[in-house]
């Protein structure tokens, strides 16, 4: 989803540079931007808690504690 708001973004830069778009539409495709990059981090942030649950509660703390100096 990042990537596609990312290109709608560049796209509405576009139109704006050639007087086709406003400064509305631009802030809003941002916004987009934003929302979506915040919601993949957090859904990151959650797949890697719940995969160093999964190898605390298999008592593999040697792979656990590589993983975390990687």
């Amino acid at each position: 989803m990042t990537t596609n708001y990312t290109t709608l973004l560049e796209a509405e830069k576009t139109k704006f540079a050639i007087g086709e778009s406003s400064v509305f539409l631009l802030n809003s495709r941002e916004n987009k931007l934003f929302d979506a990059q915040a919601k993949l981090y957090e859904t990151r942030a959650k797949q890697t808690s719940a995969a160093f649950k999964v190898i605390q509660t298999a008592n593999q703390e040697s792979y656990y504690l590589n993983l975390i100096n990687q």
